[in-house]
This record gives C-alpha cells, sequence and structure tokens, in this order.
C-alpha cells in the first residue's frame, strides 16, 4: 500500500483558502527587513558599547586573550544569526541538522571562551562570595535587557517566512541576541575570574534561547489559528 496517500478534497480546500486568504510578501520584502535588521542592530550595539565606554583595565589586558575572546563571541554571533535569519531553498528556513548543530556548539565554544580564556590585567577588578554574585546579577540585568533589543530587532525579517522549525530557530536567534550582547557588556565590564564571566555573561543565553524559541512557536500558531489551517 503506498504510504503517501493523498489528502482529502475538504481538506486540500481548507489549505486553499487559508492560503488565499494569507497576504504574500513583496517582492525583495524579506531582504529589505533583513538589511534594515542588520543595520539597526549594529547601530545599536556601537550606540550601547559608546554610552558605556570601554572598560576601565582595556589598556591593560592581554592582547592574545582579548582577540580570542572578541573573535569568539563575534563569531558565534555570526553562525546563529546567519542560520536563523536564512530563509533555505524551500523558504521555510534552516533545518533542524544546522540549527541544533549551531546552538549546541556556539555555545560549547562560548563556554570555553568565558572558562578558559579570560582578559584580565593587573588592574581588573575580581570578587568573590555574595559580592560577586550580585555583581554578576547586574551583568544579567544589562546583557539581558540588551539582548531582548536584539531579539526583538531579529524577529523582523522572519515576519514574511513560514518557518519549518520555528522553535529552533527561535533558539538560534536567541543565542545570536544573547551572544551579541554579551560581547558589547564585555567591551564595558572590567570584572575579571571564570565565575562571573560565566554567571553575568553567559548565563541570559538560555532564557533567551527559550524566549525567541517560544515566541516564534506561538506565532506560528497565531498564523495557523487566524488562517484556518487546524
Amino acid at each position: 500500500m503506498n504510504s503517501h496517500q493523498q489528502p482529502s478534497p475538504e481538506l486540500r480546500e481548507r489549505f486553499l483558502a487559508a492560503a488565499a486568504r494569507t497576504p504574500a510578501s513583496r517582492p525583495f520584502a524579506w531582504r529589505r527587513r533583513l538589511v534594515g535588521a542588520v543595520i539597526s542592530a549594529m547601530a545599536l550595539a556601537v550606540v550601547a558599547a559608546t554610552a558605556m565606554r570601554a572598560r576601565a583595565d582595556w589598556a591593560s589586558l592581554p592582547t592574545g586573550a582579548l582577540v580570542a575572546t572578541f573573535v569568539g563571541l563575534v563569531a558565534v554571533t555570526a553562525a546563529a544569526a546567519l542560520v536563523s535569519l536564512g530563509r533555505g531553498p524551500s523558504m521555510i528556513g534552516a533545518g533542524t541538522e544546522r540549527l541544533v548543530a549551531v546552538s549546541g556548539v556556539g555555545l560549547a565554544v562560548l563556554l570555553a571562551l568565558v572558562l578558559s580564556v579570560d582578559p584580565t590585567g593587573p588592574t581588573t577588578r575580581v570578587f568573590s562570595g555574595t559580592e560577586e554574585g550580585v555583581r554578576a546579577m547586574r551583568c544579567d540585568l544589562s546583557v539581558g535587557g540588551l539582548a531582548l533589543a536584539f531579539l526583538g530587532i531579529g524577529l523582523i525579517p522572519l515576519a514574511g517566512l513560514t518557518l519549518g522549525h520555528p522553535g529552533w530557530t527561535g533558539a538560534c536567534l536567541g543565542l545570536a541576541a544573547a551572544t551579541l550582547a554579551h560581547a558589547v557588556i564585555r567591551f564595558h565590564c572590567d570584572i575579571g575570574g571564570p565565575t562571573h564571566a560565566l554567571l553575568g555573561h553567559l548565563a541570559p543565553a538560555l532564557p533567551l534561547m527559550a524566549l525567541g524559541a517560544w515566541a516564534l512557536a506561538r506565532r506560528r500558531k497565531f498564523v495557523s489559528r487566524s488562517s484556518g489551517i487546524p
């Protein structure tokens, strides 16, 4: 028996009717939204970094560790953004394998960076105990707030796409937003130590990934209900 059965005429009619009610995107609309989002995110990053200014111990930091940290952060941001914002050949976004791979490898790279490559110099501040936790929470709020803005910008190019894997796409987009915010705050924060980097800079990536996954999955459910798709 053929396992690929044709849908019933009634179901086909429902899908065709839903497609007819869904407004088509204008030509190049996705490309314009993507370019606008990239420019907006970069502008926000520059404004935020300028407003907060460079960390006080910048001149005393070792060049190798500094370069490795920011190259790693930029690489993870770029990889996660490219795979989450791409339309793919079928116009439904990247496949699950690529999304999962980028998310997993990206988190692993970030974890290795914060635990083994910690730019510190003679004037870098280091805290312990309760004070370390308080300082980490302050950085969490800074990274999380800025990452929320980046995530909102990143959702704009995806508005006209019917994503095949919205959950993993949103998680990857959340990772890109959190890592870009991590880079901006790391440029400003002069507190050293792997514990602070882990709790105050990397930890917000997990809730941002969950938030991105929730946002895109919820949007697909809303679009499906409004279009009459079961």
